[in-house]
């Protein structure tokens, strides 16, 4: 059976994602702010959805469907060309 979005590994890349989204993963970037960061697949590459800091829940990083405050950030070329930018 799979872990959930909740689960304590949330961020090591194994736990989360879909068919068009990687796991998301904690990371770094080059000025040195914590993020997480899932890539697209599937029809989704180029694109991404961050979140500043290593976000410790799927619950936070997804938001509950169909509700507003979704806890990420849509990022990257898509087939309506940029989208986004990292959150604040």
């Amino acid at each position: 059976m799979g872990k959930g979005i909740d689960s304590e590994d949330f961020g090591n890349g194994e736990v989360g994602g879909d068919a068009h989204w990687e796991s998301p993963v904690w990371a770094t970037t080059d000025q040195g702010e914590d993020i997480t960061i899932s890539l697209g697949r599937e029809g989704r590459e180029g694109q991404s959805l961050t979140r500043t800091g290593h976000t410790e829940s799927g619950t936070t990083f997804y938001g509950n469907k169909g509700k507003p405050g979704v806890g990420h950030d849509h990022n990257g070329i898509g087939p309506r060309g940029i989208r986004g930018k990292m959150d604040k």
